[in-house]
């Protein structure tokens, strides 16, 4: 009978481990299935006088939306926040001359930069 009791001492621990690592594992490696969030923009960029840098501060990017059926472009930015303090973007198509985006995170409209011809600036 001291068999069972012994193979217990050792299952019990060994199953305690396995569980404590994948607790771990869990909250390290992103919750197994964490949705994406919406991500407001927080600058505007030129890439030229039809492409936009629309930036959301540090995200892992996995969704872009652009909804072309109201009065301004609606730009949707879905992803996972990252710590720190860098800026990731999406390049997003809009028309010559365009002032104004929508940001369809908030609902609030974007006013664009005047673009200015020239040698690219991104991330400057």
């Amino acid at each position: 009978m001291a068999e069972p009791r012994r193979l217990l001492r050792i299952v019990v621990p060994v199953v305690a481990v396995l569980a404590a690592l994948g607790a771990v594992a869990w909250l390290v490696w992103g919750r197994g299935g964490d949705e994406p969030t919406a991500l407001p923009i927080t600058q505007t960029e030129w890439a030229d006088p039809t492409h936009l840098f629309t930036y959301v501060g540090c995200a892992t990017i996995t969704d872009v939306e652009v909804d072309r059926t109201g009065e301004l472009p609606e730009v949707s930015i879905a992803g996972h926040r990252k710590g720190g303090g860098c800026q990731e973007f999406a390049l997003i198509k809009v028309e010559e001359g365009a002032t104004e985006i929508v940001d369809g995170t908030t609902g609030e409209p974007v006013e664009l930069p005047t673009y200015r011809p020239g040698p690219a600036t991104h991330g400057g």
